[in-house]
């Protein structure tokens, strides 16, 4: 028998800091690209997030500008 790998721990950061954190990514990536060319995929992996958890935060590329 193979003993089990043991759990990660998972850190859940603050909804409000989350969404602070990804703000500051945004605007990072509005000023390399223009706001036209940045897309939220990039915005998300740069913020180490999936990018279903940007939309809740913002709706939409305009509320993140």
């Amino acid at each position: 028998m193979v003993a089990a790998a043991p759990r990660r721990q998972i850190y859940r950061m603050p909804r409000a800091q989350r969404a602070a954190d990804i703000l500051e990514t945004a605007r990072a990536v509005f000023c390399e690209r223009g706001y036209a060319d940045a897309a939220i995929a990039e915005i998300a992996e740069r913020a180490g997030v999936v990018e279903g958890t940007i939309y809740p935060l913002f709706h939409r590329q305009s509320a993140t500008s």
